[in-house]
């Protein structure tokens, strides 16, 4: 596809080509920002395409080019958990051609090539108001909470570490609790690109059992190797600890987070010998609570629930 370019009254206005990046684009992709690793994941082998299909992903990335030069750039991959919601980052565009409409063009020529698409997402890192603007130039809704990542080690040290609390390993009576506090945890907006997600959510939540929890790694990708819920005395469980391999969550109920809980579940994990340098997601983080505990890498969902009109 080519559309119109935008230069200085009088001057000729190149075409600006929107089309799949190849391989060869890989210099011109680094040389728009993109390191070497997000460039050969933009513009792959043909042998790693091959890979990515075998394994049930579908990877698409577009380049905008004018006057020979690769001037934007945009990336969606198909979420495993729904075939219609993308996922899509990478989106760039040079820096003395912004606010020509460049990104928004690559974002619909994106949408109309992927065809299937219902649902669009991506996370923005927090502070970057240049990329929020941009999102909701096009539709894109910002979730109330944050999601983050932090060491161990410094999560312990944001908060006072008493009144202690407990990490007590997840029986059957546990998840009709803990799945609303997952659902709460990422939130409405979440649900929203995954609609199929809520009556899952409400069906294992009313038959409950360890057994009937056996589907949700498939449905819900919430792994089920260890999890452990946070317990403070005397009130309901404040959130769990997800940990599958070398990756660790813990989900909070954003109504109830703080930085008090944060850490004394760090300490915790700390004394049941988690090493302090291990990193932890953090999902459900209350805008306040991200803004303040600026140690803490946090990102901000934007979502289009539906993202049909972009075809247009």
């Amino acid at each position: 596809m080519s559309v119109p370019g935008g230069r200085a009254a009088g001057r000729s206005k190149p075409e600006l080509a929107l089309r799949f990046a190849r391989p060869g684009d890989r210099p011109g992709l680094m040389r728009l920002g993109h390191p070497p690793p997000v460039a050969r994941i933009l513009a792959p082998s043909a042998g790693q395409r091959f890979l990515w299909a075998a394994a049930g992903t579908r990877s698409m990335a577009l380049v905008a080019e004018e006057s020979g030069s690769l001037v934007g750039s945009v990336h969606f991959v198909r979420s495993m958990r729904d075939a219609a919601t993308w996922m899509f980052g990478h989106w760039r565009v040079a820096p003395s051609l912004r606010r020509r409409g460049i990104g928004s063009q690559l974002m619909r020529e994106g949408v109309r090539r992927i065809g299937s698409v219902e649902r669009l997402y991506s996370y923005v890192e927090d502070g970057n108001e240049a990329s929020l603007a941009a999102h909701r130039r096009l539709g894109f809704e910002a979730a109330p909470t944050f999601e983050g990542t932090i060491g161990l080690g410094a999560l312990s040290t944001l908060g006072p570490p008493a009144p202690a609390l407990r990490l007590e390993p997840v029986d059957r009576r546990d998840w009709g609790t803990l799945l609303p506090l997952y659902a709460a945890a990422n939130g409405a907006l979440w649900l929203r690109l995954f609609p199929r997600s809520v009556v899952v959510l409400r069906l294992l939540a009313e038959i409950g059992g360890r057994d009937a929890v056996r589907p949700l790694p498939r449905v819900l990708l919430l792994p089920m190797a260890s999890v452990l819920r946070v317990e403070v005395p005397g009130r309901p469980p404040a959130g769990f600890v997800v940990r599958s391999g070398s990756q660790m969550t813990l989900y909070c109920d954003p109504a109830g987070c703080s930085t008090s809980i944060l850490a004394r579940t760090a300490l915790q994990l700390l004394a049941l010998g988690v090493p302090r340098e291990e990193t932890i997601g953090l999902v459900g983080l209350p805008a306040d609570l991200a803004s303040r505990a600026r140690s803490i890498q946090a990102r901000r969902l934007m979502a289009l629930p539906d993202a049909r009109h972009l075809r247009s």
